[in-house]
C-alpha cells in the first residue's frame, strides 16, 4: 500500500515504521515488541478453539503478481474484483474457475472497491489520482471517472438508494456520489483522516472510521453527521450486518473488533483478534464476520451469535482486505505483501475416510 499523503504529523504515542509501503501507524510499544495490556470496557479476548487450524481452510490462492490492496465480490455474477495498486488496475476473477478473465486499467493506486449488484457496477477509489473509476460489469470497461477529495481510500454502496460513499483521507471528508448521474452530490466533513466505511441500508446510515479515534454516523436522508461513536484508538475498517443492525469496527492499534448497535450508536461488545486488523466483512446469512489481520498474516472468524473468535486461518503476507460471498459462503482475502488473493471455504472439513 502507498504511504499516507495527509501531510500531518504522527499522533502522540504513535510511530510510522519502515514497513512495506510505509502505510500503517503503530503504537510505539507494539513496534518495539512489547505487549501492553489496554483497559477496554467490555473487552472479551476469546481464543480460537484447538481445532481452529482445520476449520475455515484456505482452499485456493490466486497469484496476481503485484500489490493487492482491496477485494470485492458480486454474488449475483460470481465475480471477484481485486485492486492491483502497483499496476493501476483491477483484476476480474471468475469464482468458479479461480482464473483472471480480464484486467481493467483505472486510476493511479487503486485502494478501495465496492460493487452494486443491482446495477452491475464496480466503484474503484484511486488514491493517487483523487478519483473514482466506474466500471460496467457487463463490458469490463471504465464508463466514468469522478473527481473526489484528496487521497480517497474506501468505497461503499447502498444498492437501495444508489448512493456511493468515498472516504477522503487528506481532506477529512466523505464524498457522496449519485449512481444515476456519476456526479458528487455532497461532501460531508467527518473525522480526521477517515479510512474505512460501511453502509447499512436498513438503518439508512453510513459509518466512517477515522484516525482521531471516532466513528462518524452519517444519515443518508440528510447527508449530515447524526452521531459519533468514540473510545477507539485507531479504527481502521468497518463492516455492516443489516439483518442484526450491527456495525463491526476493526481497531488496528488494539487488535480488536467492536460491535456497534445501529439503533443506539453504542458499542455492545469487543473481541480480540490478530495483529493490526485492517479489513472486515460480514456474511449476514451465516452470521459470521471475517477480519484480515495485516500484522500476522491471518483472518479471524467471529461468530455474531457469541461475539467470539471461532477460528483463525493463516493466509498470505499482509492481508488488508476481505470480502464474503453470501451466496456461496466463500471468502476472499487480498494479501498486499504476497500479491495474492486467498480463498477460504467456511466450516470444518470432515475426517478423512
Amino acid at each position: 500500500m502507498s504511504s499516507f499523503n495527509s501531510g500531518s504529523e504522527p499522533k502522540p504515542g504513535f510511530t510510522h515504521p519502515d514497513l512495506p509501503e510505509q502505510r500503517r501507524w503503530r503504537i510505539w510499544a507494539t513496534a518495539m515488541g512489547v505487549i501492553v495490556a489496554l483497559p477496554l470496557t467490555g473487552l472479551t479476548l476469546a481464543a480460537s478453539p484447538a481445532s481452529a487450524a482445520t476449520c475455515y481452510p484456505v482452499t485456493a490462492s490466486i497469484n496476481l503478481g503485484g500489490s493487492v490492496d482491496a477485494v470485492a465480490v458480486d454474488p449475483r455474477t460470481g465475480t471477484v474484483y481485486a485492486a492491483e495498486l502497483a499496476g493501476n488496475s483491477v483484476a476480474v476473477i471468475d469464482e468458479e474457475t479461480g482464473t483472471v478473465t480480464a484486467t481493467i486499467n483505472v486510476g493511479f493506486e487503486p485502494d478501495g472497491l465496492a460493487v452494486d449488484p443491482r446495477t452491475g457496477t464496480v466503484y474503484v477509489a484511486n488514491e493517487a489520482s483523487h478519483t473514482v473509476s466506474v466500471i460496467s460489469e457487463s463490458t469490463d470497461m471504465v464508463t466514468a471517472t469522478i473527481r473526489v477529495g484528496g487521497n480517497p481510500r474506501a468505497v461503499a454502496v447502498d444498492p437501495h438508494t444508489h448512493k456511493v460513499y468515498v472516504t477522503n483521507m487528506d481532506h477529512g471528508t466523505l464524498s457522496v456520489i449519485s449512481e444515476r448521474t456519476d456526479a458528487v452530490t455532497a461532501t460531508i466533513k467527518v473525522g480526521t483522516e477517515p479510512e474505512g466505511l460501511a453502509a447499512d441500508p436498513r438503518a439508512r446510515s453510513v459509518y466512517v472510521t477515522s484516525f482521531d479515534g471516532i466513528v462518524s454516523v452519517v444519515g443518508e436522508r440528510t447527508d449530515t453527521v447524526t452521531a459519533t461513536v468514540g473510545g477507539f484508538t485507531l479504527p481502521y475498517a468497518a463492516a455492516a450486518d443489516p439483518r442484526t443492525g450491527t456495525i463491526y469496527v476493526a481497531d488496528d492499534a488494539t487488535g480488536t473488533v467492536s460491535a456497534i448497535n445501529t439503533a443506539t450508536s453504542t458499542v455492545t461488545s469487543t473481541v480480540g483478534v490478530g495483529q493490526f486488523p485492517q479489513g472486515a466483512a460480514a456474511d449476514p446469512r451465516s452470521g459470521t464476520v471475517y477480519v484480515a489481520n495485516d500484522g500476522d498474516g491471518s483472518v479471524s472468524v467471529i461468530s455474531e451469535a457469541t461475539s467470539s473468535v471461532i477460528a483463525t486461518t493463516s493466509v498470505g503476507q499482509d492481508p488488508v482486505s476481505v470480502a464474503a460471498d453470501s451466496r456461496t459462503g466463500l471468502v476472499y482475502v487480498a494479501n498486499d505483501g504476497s500479491g495474492t488473493v486467498s480463498v477460504i471455504t467456511p466450516g470444518c472439513p470432515g475426517p478423512r475416510a
